[in-house]
Parts: C-alpha cells; structure tokens; sequence
C-alpha cells in the first residue's frame, strides 16, 4: 500500500491490497503459487520494506527481511524464480530494500525517516502492461548499500520507480518500460541524496 501506488489504482480499480502485519516465506511462497496466472497476464511482486545481505552472498540481490529476525528473511533470488516459474506475459519483481552487510551501522548521513489526458495515460498503460513481454527485476540498493525512505513518500525506489513509470504512461503510445527501468539508474537527486 505504498504512497506511490495511489497513482495505478486510478487506473486498475481492481487491484487487490492485502496488508499483512506479519509474514513468513512460507505465506510468500504460498500467495506466490495460488495466483492463477495466464500467459497474457501481468506479475508484479513489489516489496518494500528492510533488507540486507550476507557477507558470503555472491549474487547482488538483497535478502527480504519478513519477520522479527535475520533468519525470517527470504532471499530475493527465491522471488525472482517463483516470478520466473508464472506462464505471465510480463514479469516485474522489485526489492525496494537495504542491500549492505549485516550488522553494518547505517551512516547518519544516510538516515531519512503536469499531466497529459486520461485517453494518452490508457494508451501508455497499454503500452507497457498488455504489449510488453519479458521481465524486469530491480533493487533499491546495489550490493553493500543502503536504500532510502522519506516520509511521507515511504521508500524511495518505489516512489521513483512509480514516477518514472507514470511519466512514460503520459507519453501514450510511445511509453516504453525499457527506457522506464534504464532511467531508474540515475541516482535521486530531487531530496538532497
């Protein structure tokens, strides 16, 4: 129920929230495999919330954290698979998430507590959402960096992500989800970071 999801539910009414005070990787896994998911059908698993990594983890995804302790975390790579494994058209995963070692302190410098009309939005979001195929995967931190939250916006990957993303919708046709995700890439700028 982020901040930035506002801006989708004007256009997907029927999108479904469930908030979940608690969770284990077992609710994942078994939320993950009961959605019955065509193969013109769209997945987008979006976590934001803590992460970190280990210092023997090779790969550069975070490890979700889920739970009251390290060990009920849930690697991102298990997401990323069972993500894989759906028939969906179009597969987004995203771990708005801290990414350094464990048990590092977080600088204190790090510490943060126009539009066109509604006919070139429905465009755009046609566009990316019924005429993209593939798979987008994105981190809000790269591996030994930490990801940033301001209030109100809540976790700052996913609010840039979701701008981004609805500056490419207002394009209409032309919006393209490639050139959303390599946008992504610019460090944020707009609050001081």
């Amino acid at each position: 129920r982020h901040w930035a999801s506002r801006n989708l539910r004007v256009y997907y009414e029927d999108i479904k929230y469930e908030r979940i005070r608690q969770t284990h990787r077992a609710d994942v896994r078994a939320h993950v495999s009961k959605l019955a998911v065509g193969k013109n059908d769209v997945v987008w698993f979006h976590y934001t919330g803590h992460g970190f990594r280990w210092d023997d983890k090779k790969t550069k995804w975070p490890a979700i954290s889920l739970g009251n302790s390290l060990w009920d975390a849930m690697e991102f790579e298990e997401v990323l698979s069972m993500v894989h494994a759906t028939p969906a058209r179009l597969k987004i995963a995203i771990a708005d998430s801290c990414n350094n070692l464990v048990g590092e302190k977080m600088p204190d410098e790090q510490r943060h507590s126009g539009a066109r009309g509604r006919a070139e939005r429905l465009k755009g979001f046609a566009k990316i959402f019924k005429d993209t195929r593939g798979y987008l995967h994105l981190a809000g931190s790269s591996p030994g960096e930490y990801s940033y939250a301001v209030d109100p916006y809540g976790g700052l990957a996913t609010y840039k992500f979701i701008h981004r993303l609805m500056n490419q919708v207002e394009q209409g046709n032309p919006a393209s989800l490639n050139y959303t995700a390599s946008q992504f890439k610019n460090p944020i700028r707009e609050f001081g970071i």
